[in-house]
């Protein structure tokens, strides 16, 4: 059975590291998001800018305003960026096993001399 138990092990270790790999790609589309909506809100401020400044008016809070939800979206970018390399630095290598088997080689032998436990 200590086959089946190493067996086991490996495919814990590989689904948490698929888990991980979707939770990074989730952030990295999040992250994609924030940025066109910055871009978004930077048009609608510099056409918002231009047609007060067609219209010969005094620029005013909407300005603010505006500037004011890029950098809450700068701020959403940067709090993903963070929890990205978090998740990213929770990443343990997987470690590819080459072994040639004859049919004299017991699998469970070979599996014994895999040490699943050194993840350096």
């Amino acid at each position: 059975m200590a086959f089946l138990d190493k067996l086991s092990d490996i495919g814990k270790s590989v689904a948490q590291k698929s888990g991980e790999f979707v939770e990074t790609g989730k952030i990295t589309m999040e992250i994609k998001k924030k940025e066109r909506d910055a871009k978004t809100l930077k048009f609608e401020l510099g056409k918002y800018i231009y047609q007060q400044f067609k219209s010969g008016h005094e620029i005013d809070d909407k300005v603010k305003a505006i500037c004011s939800e890029i950098d809450v979206v700068y701020a959403d970018i940067a709090a993903l960026e963070k929890e990205k390399e978090r998740v990213g630095s929770e990443e343990d290598e997987i470690k590819v096993v080459d072994a040639a088997l004859s049919d004299e080689d017991e699998v469970e032998t070979i599996l014994d001399d895999i040490d699943l436990d050194d993840r350096s």
